[in-house]
């Protein structure tokens, strides 16, 4: 075990976070999927952290495009997205 200096900590978590989706993209049912996503969680938390925010600030953040754009629970399927404005 050995402390990594803040630049190898940054791009070993971005490592891990690859990992840990490859790994939730390959599960086989709902009980893998969430430790799978727990896993993903974990990192997030600990990158929320090193761009100087917390994981509230995540949620605060889904939220907002939440409100403005939707989200997934309705399966709707975006085909195109206008930025012209």
């Amino acid at each position: 075990m050995k402390t990594l200096e803040q630049s190898k900590y940054f791009s070993e978590l971005k490592k891990k976070l690859k990992e840990e989706l490859n790994e939730y993209l390959e599960t086989k049912n709902d009980e893998e999927a969430i430790e799978e996503l727990s896993d993903v969680l974990e990192v997030i938390h600990s990158l929320s952290e090193i761009h100087g925010k917390g994981f509230k600030d995540v949620e605060e953040a889904r939220q907002k495009k939440f409100n403005e754009r939707g989200g997934f629970k309705e399966k709707v399927y975006l085909v195109a997205v206008d930025d012209s404005k």
